[in-house]
């Protein structure tokens, strides 16, 4: 949950399109403070002062302390709070971070700057008496910007190219809760959008969640932060024990995820056409077009290995998400909870049936199952 990449924000830096929009998430998770999905807050619990006595700045501090305690300097600009809702502006985070020094990487670790930028943050609800681990949180950040040492490198610059970007700009918005004794996490909200490429949401519902076989030191704040360790990964010595001890009892209610096109693809597909022409300077000059209709062929090769109702709905919709912008979503909801054991024995005998020569894997029995759609909005003109 924490693991984060840290790309580059700068005009003349920067991840290749599709293999690092996962990294870009991941980093916005770790550091949007916000977003620990409730499920692991259960692992630090501190008593601080009453919520209410604690002045607009002072509730700034506390959601940034856990940065603040790794050496990290906050500053800000206007601070205010109307009818309980928090509005930051011109919040930046400048820390120094060890590293491996990838010029001597059997040498000592040297300390390499990372800076966050936001231009605005509002906050209408948020777990200030566990600000390093909230267990609920709703708001948002504008203007989202990584710069620094540690981000200035050449991935993100081919990221950026890819996109047709100058600048590499996120936006997010969460809002979430959990219930330690019911072992519930209800993620309402959480969404980050990569400004003119393409935005991610994601929401569902998951219950009885064994918090307490988990290693009180295994998720912990800052974790996947350059030279961050985590020592209660050392305690897992078999992970798959771990999950179904913690989630062996838990139950799906829904989920929801959505993927929005905001010129992302056509931008993608124009550079690809453009790298692929250059490598091929003999050839026939690569469209955008061109490139769209390779993707849609290999769509037609996932039709060779998948059948019905739904997988046709799924690839279709992915086709459509490829011709134009929109939304590509995929919901979740079964007529009653489904239990993550029941869940992942049935995916199993579904692909088990798969293994034949010939047979293709048939997806409806698990749409009827999960109660899975797939479905394409194209976006309004």
């Amino acid at each position: 949950m924490f693991e984060i990449f840290f790309p580059s924000a700068t005009p003349k830096s920067a991840p290749s399109k599709t293999a690092h929009a996962s990294k870009l998430g991941a980093a916005f998770v770790g550091l949007s403070l916000l977003a620990a999905p409730a499920a692991v807050t259960v692992l630090a619990v501190s008593p601080v002062l009453a919520q209410e006595t604690l002045t607009p700045a002072q509730k700034v501090e506390r959601i940034f302390s856990q940065y603040k305690k790794m050496g990290g300097k906050l500053s800000y600009g206007d601070i205010t709070e109307e009818n309980g809702v928090l509005t930051a502006k011109d919040l930046k985070i400048e820390m120094k971070l060890p590293v491996k020094d990838p010029k001597n990487p059997k040498g000592n670790k040297v300390m390499k700057t990372f800076l966050l930028t936001l231009d605005e943050m509002t906050i209408r609800r948020y777990d200030y008496k566990n600000p390093e681990l909230p267990m609920y949180s709703d708001g948002e950040v504008k203007g989202m910007r990584f710069d620094g040492e540690l981000v200035n490198n050449k991935e993100m610059s081919q990221f950026m190219a890819a996109a047709g970007l100058k600048e590499l700009v996120l936006d997010g918005k969460f809002k979430y809760d959990a219930n330690i004794k019911t072992g519930t996490v209800t993620l309402d909200t959480y969404s980050i959008t990569v400004r003119d490429v393409m935005s991610f949401g994601l929401s569902g519902k998951i219950d009885k969640i064994d918090f307490s076989k988990f290693p009180k030191d295994l998720i912990r704040p800052g974790f996947g932060l350059p030279g961050q360790k985590n020592d209660g990964l050392k305690k897992v010595k078999n992970p798959g024990e771990l999950m179904m001890a913690a989630f062996g009892q838990s139950r799906l209610h829904g989920l929801s995820i959505r993927l929005t096109d905001l010129g992302g693809v056509e931008r993608g597909m124009k550079f690809a056409a453009e790298e692929q022409s250059k490598k091929n300077p003999k050839g026939p000059k690569m469209t955008a077009a061109l490139m769209r209709a390779q993707v849609k062929g290999m769509l037609g090769f996932a039709n060779q290995k998948l059948t019905g109702a739904f997988a046709a709905s799924l690839i279709e919709a992915v086709g459509k998400l490829v011709s134009g912008p929109g939304t590509l979503s995929v919901t979740a909801k079964p007529n009653k909870p489904v239990q993550f054991v029941s869940l992942f024995g049935f995916a199993m005998m579904t692909a088990a049936s798969a293994q034949k020569p010939g047979q293709k894997l048939n997806l409806d029995p698990v749409q009827g199952f999960l109660g899975l759609k797939a479905t394409f909005t194209p976006a309004v003109q």
